[in-house]
């Protein structure tokens, strides 16, 4: 289980920069027949909002506080981290800009992106983006 780590606070960013400054790279992941409960432990050790889930045919997805939540109250708390996960989830490559990554979750009502950067896959949240984007507001 990888080591949280947060990415490097930026207190003014530029909605140019690339999203990669605001991207987390170390990111906890689940396997797809983990149960909710195991995942949910995982993410309150790690204080994670949202984790990868590895599926063995060699897929990604992407599950978060979100989505357990919306299980848990529709009772649906028995299923694996893979039936609740969002399968082919929405990506970003890590070059383009904090200003791109926040229109594309913006368009698509997400709150997290997965982040690739060649064979490297992170997760960007909206609140990583909120810094940098306040600061080019008050430019």
């Amino acid at each position: 289980m990888p080591v949280r780590r947060r990415p490097p606070k930026v207190p003014a960013g530029d909605i140019h920069d690339p999203v990669r400054t605001v991207t987390e790279f170390v990111v906890l992941t689940a396997d797809e027949n983990d149960t909710i409960d195991l995942v949910t432990r995982r993410m309150k050790l790690f204080d994670c909002g949202a984790l990868l889930v590895k599926y063995k045919s060699g897929d990604t997805g992407i599950l978060s506080e979100r989505d357990i939540l919306g299980a848990i109250a529709e009772s649906q708390q028995h299923r694996t981290a893979g039936e609740l996960a969002t399968k082919d989830p929405l990506t970003i490559d890590a070059e383009k800009d904090i200003g791109a990554a926040a229109i594309l979750m913006t368009v698509a009502g997400v709150r997290h992106l997965v982040v690739c950067d060649a064979d490297t896959e992170g997760i960007v949240s909206l609140r990583d983006l909120v810094g940098p984007l306040l600061a080019s507001a008050t430019e």
